[in-house]
Parts: structure tokens; sequence; C-alpha cells
């Protein structure tokens, strides 16, 4: 800017002050020759220690250069954008290069800034109609790989961007999204894998996991094991496993993940037995192990239906007790003495009020156990029933359930029991601890026209909740 001004004013003077602004120039110059290198030698030594950089990683030094030049000498932006770029193809000269890549590098911004214009007011993307001219055949290939990354990536943009509005468009004037929406909601969806193509530590954690929900199953399971672990030679009782026994029958039966688990820990299924006649894995037997230890330790599921079976086998305790204390003998008459009568068939404003207690103990444990899980009240399960006028109270019927057991009502009233209402979904536990409890009528509790409860173990968050 300096020199220009001084040419202009020597338009305008004599030769003396010609002269003069000469050597004005001259030392400017000379001054301006010892700064330069300078700064130069500065950028200099920074350029090349970037580039050294760059080269270390596996880069010639005319690709570091060109990178650091299109990324303004950033080096993770160059390096990013040579690990990105094509392999080079043809070549041609430095000048004829730099223009095309120069170039290209233009017509790509200026392809990319003509996609996002916007509208001032709707902020909506303007479309454009016109298709542009391929650029592959106007400028030749350089042997750079950012010219020619560029060039690829101009020619991308052009093609994708007529194509995709092309095909999104449907012809019957629906808006691109909602088609785009519709193809991507008609994808069928995979399918998952069998169990058996997964490996076998997920093999053996799923089949443990699908087992959880029967304690009497796990238990089992868990004491073979070990007992295998004791005694793992090849004449070990512990390898053959037969289906026919009673014991058998009473875990395993119609029980999830069982038979995968055997499977898995290289049982053979023969007959009416499993058989471990194969070389007996260690690593995948402690691995077994230790599932089923940390599902009995920590797992919920097993923990709820190991309380719920424990429950169960009190409550038949209670109900086929023959030899009973004189104290839960005075109870019973104390229960039974407040218990009102009972109306007569047919009678006006009656209820029937059925209870299931526990299962029938006759009945097989597994099956027992079954139906405990799925919530399955049918006739084998031990029920008791009988007819209440419509203003009793909840009060009689914990009198009535007291002529059975006195620990019953007790523990109703401790809410460490609960009578759950089967007439909701899901049924909810039916409140019987305090005074007023035990006043409410049948008919405002919910027993009307006919009251279905079941006995049942509080939930630790419903007791807290009414304590």
């Amino acid at each position: 800017h300096i020199l220009k001004n001084t040419i202009y004013l020597c338009r305008s003077v004599d030769g003396k002050s010609f002269y003069f602004l000469f050597l004005c120039i001259t030392m400017f110059q000379r001054f301006m020759n010892q700064i330069l290198p300078v700064r130069d030698a500065q950028q200099q030594s920074q350029l090349s220690s970037d580039m050294s950089t760059i080269m270390d990683m596996g880069f010639t030094e005319e690709e570091a250069q060109n990178a650091l030049i299109i990324n303004s000498n950033n080096v993770a932006q160059a390096v990013n954008y040579l690990l990105q770029a094509p392999p080079p193809a043809q070549h041609t000269s430095g000048q004829d290069e730099e223009k095309h890549l120069q170039r290209a590098l233009e017509e790509s911004m200026l392809t990319v800034n003509a996609s996002y214009e916007t509208n001032s007011e709707t902020k909506k993307p303007l479309r454009r109609t016109a298709q542009p001219k391929s650029l592959a055949k106007s400028i030749p290939i350089t042997t750079n790989r950012a010219g020619q990354a560029a060039l690829e990536r101009l020619e991308k943009q052009n093609q994708n961007k007529f194509q995709t509005n092309k095909k999104n468009m449907p012809p019957d004037g629906t808006s691109a999204t909602t088609a785009n929406r519709s193809a991507t909601t008609s994808r069928t969806p995979k399918a998952p894998q069998p169990l058996a193509s997964k490996s076998k530590e997920e093999q053996v954690l799923r089949s443990v996991t699908r087992m959880s929900p029967y304690p009497k199953a796990i238990d089992t399971m868990l004491h073979a094991l070990r007992m295998l672990q004791k005694t793992p030679s090849a004449n070990s009782k512990y390898r053959i496993i037969d289906k026919s026994t009673l014991g058998y029958q009473q875990a395993f039966e119609n029980v999830p993940g069982a038979t995968d688990l055997f499977r898995v820990l290289n049982f053979d299924h023969l007959s009416d037995k499993w058989v471990l006649s194969r070389t007996l894995d260690k690593a995948l037997l402690w691995m077994a192990v230790s599932f089923l230890e940390q599902v009995r330790a920590t797992n919920p599921d097993y923990q709820r239906a190991k309380r719920k079976l424990e429950f169960i086998r009190h409550v038949q305790l209670l109900l086929n007790e023959e030899k009973n204390s004189d104290e839960e003998v005075r109870g019973r008459a104390s229960h039974r003495n407040h218990c009102p009568p009972e109306p007569s068939v047919g009678a006006v404003q009656t209820i029937i009020v059925s209870i299931v207690l526990a299962a029938n103990p006759n009945r097989k444990k597994q099956e027992e156990e079954y139906d405990v899980i799925n919530n399955n009240t049918n006739s084998t399960k031990t029920i008791l029933s009988r007819r209440f006028n419509s203003d009793d109270t909840m009060g009689d019927v914990l009198h009535w359930l007291g002529e059975r057991a006195t620990e019953i009502p007790n523990k109703l009233q401790q809410r460490e029991w609960c009578l759950r209402d089967k007439n909701r979904y899901p049924s909810l536990p039916i409140r019987c601890s305090t005074e007023a409890d035990l006043t409410k009528t049948l008919h405002a509790a919910g027993c009307w026209p006919t009251g279905h409860l079941e006995l049942d173990l509080s939930d630790d968050e419903w007791r807290e909740r009414e304590q």
C-alpha cells in the first residue's frame, strides 16, 4: 500500500523530489528485506513442525503441505482430511493442480451455500430446479488427494441432491417426509437369533435367568452341580440324571430354561435320562454354579417365589394340624362365638365370600409352584366359602378365619399377611388392621354381590405405606 502511494506521488513531483522518493523506496525495501525473512522463518519453522507431525503418520510431504494449506494450518483437521481423502489417480502439472483445486473448492462452497439458502420469513430450504453440470468432465482429476476429494464431494452432492428429491417426491403430492416415514415403518424387522447360536456364557446366563421364578428348580440344580464339582470322575453318579424320578419331576418338569441348561453343560438326552458322556467342561460348570448362586442371593423373582412357597406350606400346616395347644383351642372358640350365624340359602341380600387359603396338600409340589407363580386360582386349592349378610363387617370375616387358625387374623391385623380383592384387576389388598377397617361392611369393602378374596403375603411397599 505504501509503495502504491509513493508511485502515485512520483507522477506529480519534479526530478529532485522523484530522486528523493526513489531513495526512500530503496531504503524501505532494504528494511523490509531484513524483517520479512525473520517472520517467514518463524512461519516456515511452524509449518515444518506440523508437516513432520503429519508425515510421521505415513503421508508424503506434498500431501501434508496441501492438507495444511486447505485446513488453515490446523494439524488435527488436516490429518482428518487426509484420512478421509481417496487415493490419488492421474498426474498433472503443479500449476494446473492448484487451479483445479481452487476451482473445485469454490464450486463446492457455492453448491453447499445454495443448498442451505433459506427464506428470511419461513426459514424453509428453497428448492433448485436446474440440473447442475457434471464437473467430472470439465475438471481433470488431480494428483492431490485434497483436490480429488473436493471434486468427488462436489459431484456426489450434485447427484444425491436431485436424485433424492426425485425419488422422495411421491406422485400424489404428499410430502417427502411422509413418504420417508412410510418407507421406514414398512421395513421388516430382523428376527432375533436363536439361543443356540449365542456364546456358551450367554446361554448359561439366559437359561438360569429363565429358571429364576422357580426356586425348587434353582435349589435342586445348584445342589446337583455342586456335587458334580466335588466328584467329576467319569463314573460319578451325578453324570446321569433320571427324568422318571419324582425328584426330577418336582424340580424340573415344565420349568423353562432347565432343558437348555443341561444341553449347554454337554448333557446328552438319551431316552428318559440326561447323561454327561463327554468331557466335563469345568469352566462352564463353575460359571453355571456362580450364576445360580447369584440368582439365589440377588434375584427378586426367586426371592419372591421362595417366600410365597414357604407361606403356602406354613398355611397348610396351620389348616392340617391335628393336635392343637389349649391356647389355640380357646382362641378358635372365641372367634367362633363372635362370628355371626350364616344366612340360609336364598335369603335376601346375602353375600357369598370365597377365600383361597393355600394349595391342596395332596397336590404335587411342582404343580402347586406353577399355579403360585402364575396366580392360577382354581378348584385344586383350599378354598373357604360362606354366606354373609350385606351389613356384616370385615371383622366378621376375620372371626370366621380365626375358627380355622388364630394366627391368620393376627397376621392380617399386623399387616404381615393380607386379603387380596380378586374382583379387581390388578388385585389390591383390603385393609383390615384398624378398628375403622374392621367395622366396614362387606358391601362398602367391595364384596358385592360376591367376594373373591385370597390370603397372601403383604408387599413391602404396601406394608410401609399402611404403617
